[in-house]
């Protein structure tokens, strides 16, 4: 699934209100001064908060997506990219660690969507002028 992100005529809001819809992320009122770098992280490291009706790989897979989108487009910087990637390798050790409301850690196809988007973060960016520069 691409996802058409027109950062560059919209602006960063108009990014906030796709990752929104799209991503299936919290709704709240997001600052558009934070990077979109830091709302991925932020969701990142909310989803082993989750109720466990959300920790289905139904309702991740969007997140997954729109993460990676935003890396094959060059989206992030460095740091960002390792901040985000952090937030994801914490996702499975901490839901190994949950057991409440008949949650009993997460199966299979959900770490496949976490493994598969780690190793599509672990690759370092490259410099390239079509990176956004919405901070």
């Amino acid at each position: 699934m691409d996802i058409w992100l027109p950062l560059h005529r919209e602006g960063p809001g108009h990014a906030l209100q796709i990752l929104t819809n799209v991503g299936e992320l919290r709704r709240g009122d997001f600052d558009v001064e934070k990077s979109l770098e830091k709302v991925l992280e932020d969701e990142w490291a909310a989803v082993p908060g989750r109720p466990p009706t959300e920790l289905t790989p139904d309702l991740l897979e969007p997140l997954a997506e729109v993460t990676k989108q935003f890396r094959a487009l060059l989206f992030f910087t460095e740091g960002g990219r390792k901040g985000v990637l952090g937030r994801v390798e914490q996702v499975i050790s901490s839901l190994e660690k949950r057991r409440d409301d008949g949650y009993d850690g997460p199966g299979d196809d959900f770490r496949r969507i976490i493994n598969d988007l780690r190793q599509t973060l672990r690759v370092p960016m490259q410099s390239n002028s079509r990176r956004s520069t919405y901070r």
